[in-house]
């Protein structure tokens, strides 16, 4: 069942399977050389990550990601993030030190891949700070459709100033601020927003990574 769930995961972040496709049972299990059943278990952790939807009498399809719903997680992630403010300016703040390293130098390579997946374990690190494994499940499920809202909107390498960003982030956090911290993340969150549904609204230009 995990062989099969990461290969059509893989398959739909990098555009191979577009929103909308129907993903039959019959089809995968005849490709994979998998039962039905296994493919129905696999279609179900796909529904729970985000990137597939199972409708009665439809069956399943890549998700359709809509400017709403990139509204959605922007608030969804406000929320997360905001409430790991107060944990990380008392927190060890390790990983997200290591996290924008890694971004400077994805930027420095134009590695636009590298520079999403940096972008992505920065704020995971900081929800983690919360403490909570079933906070840290809820967010990975949310990075999962930013993803996949990213394949479909575009995405260009950010330039350095992406990194500026990041920086203030964790200066903030350093400097035992959680509330301007907090209104930092809201700020930061909305643009990146902004940019997601202005690209997808372009038709899939190139947007920026997430924020």
């Amino acid at each position: 069942m995990e062989r099969l769930a990461a290969a059509v995961r893989e398959d739909v972040l990098e555009g191979r399977l577009a929103p909308g496709a129907p993903l039959t049972e019959v089809a995968l299990a005849s490709r994979f050389a998998v039962s039905r059943s296994t493919v129905r278990e696999a279609l179900r952790a796909l529904a729970h990550s985000g990137l597939v939807r199972l409708e009665r009498h439809r069956g399943a399809t890549v998700t359709r990601v809509t400017a709403e719903d990139l509204a959605d997680l922007g608030r969804a992630r406000t929320a997360l993030e905001g409430a790991a403010a107060e944990a990380a300016v008392a927190g060890h703040l390790g990983a997200l030190e290591a996290a924008l390293a890694s971004m400077e130098d994805a930027v420095a390579r134009a590695d636009a891949d590298a520079v999403v997946e940096a972008d992505l374990a920065f704020h995971a690190a900081l929800v983690a700070l919360l403490g909570s494994h079933r906070l840290d499940a809820a967010y990975a499920a949310l990075q999962n459709e930013l993803r996949l809202a990213l394949t479909v909107a575009g995405r260009r390498v950010a330039a350095p100033g992406k990194v500026a960003e990041h920086e203030r982030l964790l200066a903030l956090a350093r400097g035992g601020d959680a509330a301007a911290l907090r209104a930092a993340l809201a700020g930061h969150v909305a643009a990146g927003v902004a940019d997601q549904r202005a690209a997808l609204g372009a038709g899939g230009a190139p947007g920026r990574p997430p924020a």
